[in-house]
This record gives C-alpha cells, structure tokens and sequence, in this order.
C-alpha cells in the first residue's frame, strides 16, 4: 500500500512538467531522496521516527509536520580564509543562510519538546534529515530540491507513544541564479508523501501545494520568509487508531474516536532574520507557525539561537543550538524545547 501511495505521488509530480524537464525532476526527486535515505542508514540504530501530521490526530496533536525552518541564517562577514574547495568561510556563511543557494547541504536537526500531553509531561523528539541539493537548469535559472525525512519518538502526547519514520516533506525551488533588485527569490511545488511506517504518525494522505521563499542579505544580516500551504489530494486514509480507548499519562481512561484522518489543509509560515559577525558565528531569531484550517488552530513557536560556521579537517560543517517557546499551540501539544543542528556542507 506504502509502494502504490508513492507511485502516484511521483505520477502526480511529473503530470505537471513536460517532457523536456521531466528527465531532470526525476533525477532532482531521485537524488534528493537518496541522500536523505542514506543519512537515515548512517544513523541507523536509534530510536527515531516522525511527527508529521498535518491534522490533529485525537486526543492530541502531534508537532506540525511543517517544522521546515531555516538552516540557521548566516550573513556574510568581511573576510575569511578560503577552504579547499575554493570557497571563503564567508562564502559559505552566506550561502549557508540561503535556503536557494547553490550549496550541497545536509543538515541534521534534533528537536526536543516538552510540556504535552494531559498532565503537561509529554515528551517528544524529532530528528529532522533535510538534504538541500542544487540543480543548474540553465545560467539565469537553478533548481533546489529540500526535502525533510523526520524520525520521531513520541511519550504521553499521541496514542501508543508511536515511533517510526514519518511522513515526507519535499520543496521544489525553481529560483534566479542572481537577484532581483537585491531579493533573492524561489517558488515551486511542495509535496507530503505519506511515507510514515505507522498510520498513527501519518498524515494518511498525499498533499500536495504552492511554496515560496524571499530573502535579502547586506553587511552581515540576513531576514527573509519561507512559506508553503499543503492542500490534501484525494480521501485521506485510517487513523490507525481504530477506536476504543487508551490511558492518559495520568492513569485516566481517554476515547479514541475511530474513522479516517483529517484533511490536510495546512499554512506554513517561517519568517527568518539573524546577524553573522565576522568570526562566523550567527545569532538567529525566528518563527515557524503552521495555522491547521482543518481544526482551525494555530501553532506558533519562537526561535532563537546561536551558530558557529568551522571547519574539522576540510570538510566544513555548522554547529547551532536554539531554544523553542511555543506561544500558540493546541491543547496536549508540547509548550517548550530545544534545538540541535550539525549542518554539513559540500561546496562544488
């Protein structure tokens, strides 16, 4: 069933290209699943999976699907040294902050969030891999591919504390290769694959939608917005719950409604802004609101945080760390957290 959902979502995607850029979409799609597939395998072992639900899943929401922030921003600094591969520390700074850059990178986000579920002692951990990988289409036009495979472990928030590989989240770029009166730009398809191992972290439904980003970038400072709405294509599928009932993390009794999942209709909206001096390191603030039209909720944490662009070896890499306070948030969902990411970056 997993296999026939994934053949039509590839059929859906290359519907709507004509055959002269079907050849590179597919290999774009292709790639960029591979390389998020192939970190999943490295870090193999864990206990790790997704909460990618797009509605509230009965009694409690998962964390919204669309957790697809911003490698942390980057400005550019005044000067550096250049690393093996040509490009300046600077270079990278700058590319790094660019969600449409012309940089090969592979981030790993940990997400730790606490405060769901009845008694507000809910737990729940994200492991967000999420390859950004870049295609020139011509000189005046590239294609980036960003694509997010989230693993989760959920306690006290969903039913049966599920753990698994959740839904995917894959964004098309197609994005100027030089700026337009000083805005970068990128628009393009979004897709949710319903791809989670458990129907419970699933969305239960492929989606499909519009999204957008827009940024600038002068003397060190970085501000922009990512954007995306994800409408559901076709009936959504079970919740796996089945009906009955579960217990609370209190020892209550809780009835699971049985039936299908709710629609996918979901807004995303990731306003960024940071400041890189010139030793590299970033500070950053954020927000990564998802409003569910669905359940009619909102969903907004508060980001900040502090990266550091350095080198081990000649691979160069990017260390963050942020803290999350969740101001909107529906009843049972986690109120606070905290944020991990090891970015590795492979310039051409």
């Amino acid at each position: 069933m997993r296999e026939s959902k994934r053949n039509r979502a590839t059929s859906a995607i290359l519907a709507f290209a004509d055959d002269g850029k079907r050849g590179a979409i597919l290999k774009a799609l292709n790639d960029s699943l591979f390389v998020g597939l192939a970190a999943m395998l490295l870090l193999g072992g864990g206990r790790a999976a997704l909460a990618q639900q797009s509605g509230d899943s009965p009694p409690y929401p998962l964390i919204p699907p669309q957790a697809q922030a911003v490698a942390p921003p980057a400005g550019q600094p005044p000067s550096a040294a250049p690393t093996s591969q040509g490009d300046s520390t600077a270079d990278l700074a700058k590319k790094l902050s660019n969600p449409v850059a012309n940089l090969i990178s592979v981030p790993l986000q940990s997400n730790f969030d606490w405060g769901g579920g009845v008694q507000k002692k809910g737990f729940q951990y994200t492991l967000n891999v999420q390859p950004v990988i870049p295609f020139k289409l011509t000189d005046d036009w590239n294609l980036i591919t960003r694509t997010i495979i989230p693993f989760t472990d959920v306690v006290n928030i969903v039913p049966g504390n599920p753990v698994g590989v959740g839904d995917i989240v894959q964004s098309f770029f197609l994005s100027p290769s030089q700026p337009i009166n000083g805005i970068i730009l990128g628009a393009g398809p979004v897709f949710l694959y319903p791809s989670a191992t458990r129907d419970e972290i699933s969305a239960n439904q492929f989606g499909m939608g519009p999204t957008i980003v827009a940024l600038t970038q002068s003397k060190g400072y970085t501000v922009g917005i990512l954007a995306n709405h994800i409408w559901g294509i076709g009936p959504p599928g079970s919740n796996g719950l089945g009906g009955g009932s579960i217990l609370a993390d209190d020892g209550s009794t809780i009835p699971v409604p049985p039936g299908r999942s709710p629609v996918v209709n979901a807004t995303f909206l990731n306003p960024f802004a940071s400041y890189t001096f010139p030793t590299q390191t970033t500070v950053n603030l954020s927000s990564e609101s998802t409003y569910n039209w669905t359940a009619k909720t909102w969903t907004l944490p508060i980001v900040g945080g502090v990266s550091q662009l350095l080198k081990v070896g000649d691979q160069p890499i990017s260390l963050g760390a942020s803290a999350k306070y969740y101001v909107i948030l529906p009843t049972g969902a986690p109120a606070w957290g905290a944020r991990l990411v090891l970015t590795f970056l492979f310039p051409k």
